[in-house]
């Protein structure tokens, strides 16, 4: 059985999230058919083909089905692409009763870490009850960064690696502001979520309990 981590409605807001920024970032087609392996255009694809196969079936073969022209009809495929790349984007909006006004989140690059510290920083002044930090990469030096002395409400982290020296980091951030903190370890999460007040996620809403 599969983690509600890896399948559950948090995945499906991260492939909403994920879709859409390749298609707000997708590269110049051209009209000559492209065969370089390494090139952006074949790495594009590469991605949004992991992608859609995480979707669902039908959405998988339907762009399979439009890439198999490529060789021969090279416009006509990624024009075909990126509708099905659209239909898929449209079907997981429904998913959420999303709509085009909706903030559905972003996407940083590796370029954007003050950005991305800054909007952190700011989801968190949000927070009025607790914070649920859910990060396989999550750190004592990236939990420094986002919870100060001044902070004062529980908070709970699901990471992975260094459970451990969180766990230490915890411990000594609670004696010295009194601040409830539990940490856990796993390894079935693979995206950084914070979710506030047990019920709001910078995502989406979702339903995560440490147990």
């Amino acid at each position: 059985m599969r983690s509600s981590l890896l399948d559950g409605p948090i995945q499906r807001q991260i492939l909403l999230v994920k879709l859409t920024h390749e298609m707000d970032n997708r590269p110049f087609f051209g009209e000559l058919f492209d065969n370089n392996p390494d090139g952006e255009v074949r790495l594009w694809l590469a991605r949004v083909g992991a992608l859609m196969e995480r979707v669902g079936i039908s959405e998988s073969v339907a762009f399979k089905a439009s890439l198999n022209t490529a060789a021969q009809f090279w416009v006509a495929s990624m024009r075909s692409v990126q509708v099905e790349v659209r239909n898929a984007i449209e079907t997981l909006k429904l998913e959420f009763d999303l709509y085009p006004e909706d903030n559905i989140g972003e996407v940083y690059s590796s370029g954007e870490t003050f950005k991305f510290l800054s909007d952190v920083l700011a989801l968190l002044d949000t927070a009025t009850s607790s914070v649920f930090v859910v990060d396989p990469y999550f750190d004592s030096t990236i939990f420094s960064q986002m919870f100060s002395e001044n902070f004062k409400l529980p908070i709970k982290v699901l990471c992975n690696k260094s459970s451990t020296a969180v766990s230490q980091t915890a411990v000594r951030f609670t004696s010295d502001t009194g601040v409830s903190v539990e940490v856990r370890k796993s390894c079935d999460a693979h995206d950084r979520l914070i979710i506030l007040d047990e019920s709001e996620c910078w995502l989406g809403a979702v339903d995560v309990h440490l147990s």
